[in-house]
């Protein structure tokens, strides 16, 4: 837990993290805390993110993962 952890105040903010190999556009920031959102790898090399209201949020190379940032920004 994060000392900023309060909604209106995020320092920390939520990403999406791609694989580090596959080269691509980098991290996304979220809205949401990292535990509201559910990963699904749908194969070896393809991941998908769902947010709390079932919207899919990333659907591409993985595995990727949801993290809080460990940098503030």
């Amino acid at each position: 837990m994060y000392p900023d952890d309060d909604p209106l105040n995020v320092l920390h903010p939520t990403l999406v993290r791609p694989p580090r190999w596959a080269g691509i556009w980098g991290e996304r920031v979220l809205p949401l805390r990292p535990e509201d959102y559910r990963v699904e790898h749908t194969g070896p090399h393809w991941t998908r993110v769902y947010a709390p209201d079932g919207e899919i949020v990333y659907d591409f190379v993985g595995p990727a993962e949801v993290i809080r940032s460990p940098a503030p920004f």
